[in-house]
């Protein structure tokens, strides 16, 4: 689902294969850093990390329901896009 939305997003270059609970995903060069998207995520109450300038990782947890996942995935699209 994360996968399929940040795909959607304007300010997303690249998503990377997602093989397990990890996303991992690029930024255009041209916009905000990580760190800046990861610090407005924040106050929506997701959790991101900064891997470098442009790339963000994001984990999912085996007790975060997909309801949850689909609510955080809209508030990463308003973010992002």
């Amino acid at each position: 689902v994360l996968n399929e939305i940040l795909n959607d997003c304007d300010a997303v270059k690249k998503v990377r294969e997602v093989q397990t609970n990890i996303v991992l995903f690029y930024l255009y060069q041209n916009g905000s850093t990580a760190h800046a998207y990861c610090k407005s995520l924040a106050q929506e109450g997701i959790s991101a990390a900064a891997f470098g300038k442009y790339t963000i990782r994001l984990v999912t947890h085996m007790d975060v329901h997909m309801k949850d996942i689909h609510k955080a995935a809209d508030k990463i699209k308003s973010i992002l896009s």
